[in-house]
């Protein structure tokens, strides 16, 4: 097959056209600022690549409903890394939510960077919520700059006795800085 057939393009509502390679491992759109509905349009189109690993959606404006679209993504791709880095996520429950839910059945999913979402301590219990799942291979979590709060952390600690893949979850706090050490079976 020729290497241009493996190049898709994505019609984004603005009439922005985004290129996805159908058989790169990792594919960046940082600081694109696709917004929901280009992050939902791009979602569709991932669907089906089956060799993505890795995704930096950093700084696309992505709100609850873009959340909705990776969340769904997350059931069809078998991602590996995904950042979601400096969006909106958190400011409706539902953001966070709809990514626990998608958390919980995912089984590929080792690093899940959500750094400065606004996501707050309602949000943080449904992620951890979603990570009591024994399928879970979630190993990294970052949460640093977000509104834990101590409801958030104390869902993250209760989390953690039933999860045992997750080994280091980020959060700050003031100064505070939390990671957790190696299972001892790692």
């Amino acid at each position: 097959m020729p290497a241009a057939a493996s190049v898709v393009p994505v019609l984004l509502a603005d009439g922005v056209q985004l290129e996805i390679d159908r058989h790169a491992p990792a594919l960046s759109y940082a600081d694109r600022s696709l917004g929901d509905e280009g992050v939902s349009r791009l979602c569709a189109a991932l669907a089906s690549h089956i060799s993505l690993q890795s995704l930096d959606l950093r700084g696309c404006n992505v709100h609850a409903p873009g959340a909705a679209a990776v969340a769904e993504l997350l059931s069809h791709c078998a991602l590996r890394s995904l950042s979601l880095e400096w969006n909106l996520v958190g400011t409706s429950d539902s953001g966070p939510a709809s990514l626990a839910r998608a958390l919980a059945v995912n089984t590929t999913l080792t690093h899940l960077d959500l750094r400065n979402n606004r996501i707050g301590s309602a949000g943080v219990a449904a992620l951890a919520s979603g990570l009591r799942s024994a399928s879970s291979a979630l190993q990294s979590l970052d949460l640093q700059w977000n509104a834990a709060g101590a409801e958030g952390g104390k869902a993250l600690e209760s989390m953690l006795t039933d999860n045992t893949a997750l080994l280091r979850i980020q959060l700050m706090v003031g100064r505070a800085n939390s990671t957790r050490p190696p299972h001892p079976s790692a």
